[in-house]
């Protein structure tokens, strides 16, 4: 009977001598002091706007030291809400791993469209409306709108998301429009190849230029625009076998379903 007591007393002692040993060793074998930094960078685009340069000058800016910096003096929180603000960065998440390695992990805007303002301003509208300045170090391969663009433009700030548009709406800009029409054509897989050229005539007349060929595509307002876009990749696709596109200035899409070719004089 004595026996079974120790047996099960041993039972209940040994797990908790054990979790305390690892405890101990864990706690011993711990890092102190930062021993390295490790930075990734995620995006769900092709397009580049910033690399772990960019963030470890983020980090520089909060403390010129990180390397040998002891873990409980290190302004962890402070790093965390530098790169947080930075108008590239979308999200990010901080911590500091056991063997001292401050791990970074950024997730960049995606460039949705380049704007060009009729003062010559410079921005870049990424994918959830954010406005943000054009990179410095990096190309980007997205649509370009210029033109009569005179809404002020305010970095940091996001546009309205229009998720359904007629030519009644109101209270909408050009560049709440622009940022429409650019959603619209990145999804359209037709479009997205064909136009990286928007001109913006006035609030409610935008054209639309082809990579290849001198065409313009007069689009009127943004209503209906998935038709619109649908209409002229059909008609580029039928197109190319009954004429020479070359004989044609124009196409004309403001009243859909029709595509009105306009032929040189």
């Amino acid at each position: 009977m004595k026996h079974k007591k120790w047996l099960i007393a041993l039972s209940i002692i040994l797990p908790i001598i054990i979790i305390i040993g690892w405890l101990v060793i864990r706690d011993r074998s711990a890092a102190t002091s930062i021993s390295r930094i490790k930075i990734n960078i995620n995006t769900a685009d092709t397009n580049k706007i910033i690399d772990s340069t960019y963030v470890l000058d983020l980090i520089y800016q909060v403390t010129p030291r990180v390397i040998g910096v002891m873990i409980e003096d290190f302004p962890l929180d402070k790093v965390y809400q530098t790169i947080k603000k930075s108008n590239y960065v979308e999200n990010v998440l901080c911590n500091i791993k056991l063997d001292g390695t401050l791990k970074i992990d950024v997730w960049a805007r995606c460039p949705l469209l380049h704007i060009i303002a009729n003062n010559g301003y410079e921005c870049i509208i990424d994918t959830s409306g954010f406005i943000m300045p054009v990179p410095k170090k990096y190309k980007l391969y997205i649509p370009v709108a210029y033109g009569n663009i005179n809404t002020k433009v305010q970095i940091g700030s996001k546009l309205k998301n229009i998720k359904s548009y007629t030519y009644e709406s109101k209270d909408f800009t050009e560049l709440d429009k622009l940022y429409y029409l650019a959603k619209n054509i990145k999804n359209d897989e037709v479009a997205k190849l064909l136009f990286w050229d928007i001109y913006v005539e006035n609030q409610k007349s935008f054209y639309l230029y082809p990579i290849v060929g001198n065409q313009y595509i007069r689009l009127g307002d943004v209503d209906q625009i998935d038709d619109k876009l649908k209409n002229i990749s059909i008609f580029y696709h039928n197109i190319q076998h009954i004429s020479d596109i070359s004989n044609f200035v124009g196409f004309d899409l403001r009243v859909p379903p029709q595509v009105i070719a306009i032929k040189q004089l």
